[in-house]
């Protein structure tokens, strides 16, 4: 019993620091659709339609400049919140407060309508990118409320997550609506921790009795 204690110990720190120092998840994703997207000075502007590992989800592109085609496959890193403020991100080092303007306005998609996304779309182009494309009146309404300096440090955990090209020159970069989860939640992972430091410390007082 002596011999297992110390290994059950050792697992639960394993699991214990995963969980604190969870890190992006490596994804396979394709590019499905433009699903409900919109033209806008000649390109689809909206929520596309793309898999990852083989599940289905909309997402927004954040990259005007570079383009992909139905079909396209990619790997890719799948970013929280935390990954973005750690540096992570196709815009990152440095733009963390572009990933926050873009959360916010990525919270109000489920509200809008088809239209209201297109010109959503306008305006993250040009919050990741300046003048990337002219955009009309409501995407400047929403790119001037975006970048007032009201959502610099928007907190978007669990509103979205960051689809990164990896490497980066392989895809565009997108804005996953809601939250893929790939893994244990960090949460849990702590819960099993503590539970075997709980049957490591039940082992060492029957073999002490």
């Amino acid at each position: 019993m002596k011999k297992i204690t110390p290994w059950i110990a050792g697992i639960a720190a394993s699991i214990f620091a995963f969980a604190v120092n969870a890190a992006p998840i490596n994804v396979f994703a394709s590019y499905e659709n433009s699903a409900n997207a919109q033209l806008r000075s000649g390109v689809m502007a909206g929520l596309y339609e793309l898999k990852v590992d083989g599940i289905t989800i909309l997402a927004m592109c954040d990259d005007f400049n570079t383009h992909v085609t139905p079909g396209q496959t990619w790997d890719a890193l799948l970013n929280d919140f935390s990954d973005i403020q750690a540096g992570g991100g196709k815009f990152n080092p440095g733009n963390n407060v572009k990933y926050s303007q873009a959360g916010y306005l990525m919270s109000l998609a489920p509200s809008m309508n088809y239209t209201q996304q297109a010109d959503m779309n306008l305006a993250i182009w040009n919050i990741f990118t300046p003048n990337a494309i002219a955009m009309n009146t409501q995407a400047q309404t929403y790119f001037n409320t975006a970048t007032s300096g009201s959502y610099d440090t928007f907190n978007w955990s669990g509103i979205m997550q960051v689809l990164t090209p990896n490497p980066l020159g392989a895809s565009q970069e997108f804005l996953v609506l809601g939250t893929i989860n790939k893994v244990p939640e960090p949460g849990t992972l702590a819960l099993v921790a503590l539970g075997l430091v709980g049957a490591s410390l039940r082992i060492r007082k029957k073999a002490a009795a």
